[in-house]
């Protein structure tokens, strides 16, 4: 059984994220150095658990965080798979941890002064993400969306 095969079987709620999944599966996770020190194999594991509503984003910022640096080596995958997951329609719950997770990344990202090469992957998933993240705003999400994507040069 594949990998994504195995995934969606996992967590079912997935098919209504199609492309997160496919976000999620183009990453090699054991090659990415998490912000706890091991691969990011169980990070990608905590994402999917995120998108079939039985996760909690406030788990997964000690994985993503690099300290003073900034970020973690997987912020950037777990955002493209996040702003995926937001074409894809995500609301309720799993909205409101999205929204956490990519304020979470801004927020370490401002804090950190200089851009690392992680946090410039960030933006640059923002960027390419930009009008996703932006029709947050037309929900209860605006002011997230705002500081979310005021990282990003006028």
């Amino acid at each position: 059984m594949s990998e994504k095969s195995r995934l969606l079987k996992a967590n079912a709620d997935l098919y209504d994220y199609p492309l997160a999944v496919l976000e999620l599966e183009r990453r090699d996770w054991t090659s990415l150095r998490c912000g706890c020190g091991r691969d990011a194999a169980h990070v990608r594991d905590a994402v999917a658990s995120l998108l079939a509503g039985g996760g909690d984003g406030s788990g997964l910022v000690d994985h993503l965080g690099g300290g003073d640096a900034g970020l973690a080596a997987p912020a950037a995958p777990v955002a493209a798979v996040l702003v995926n997951a937001l074409s894809d329609g995500a609301e309720g719950g799993v909205l409101d941890e999205i929204a956490f997770v990519l304020l979470f990344l801004a927020d370490a990202v401002r804090g950190a002064g200089a851009v690392s090469p992680e946090g410039a992957a960030f933006l640059r998933v923002l960027n390419e993400g930009y009008y996703t993240v932006r029709a947050m705003g037309a929900g209860a999400y605006a002011e997230e969306a705002e500081t979310i994507l005021g990282l990003l040069p006028g």
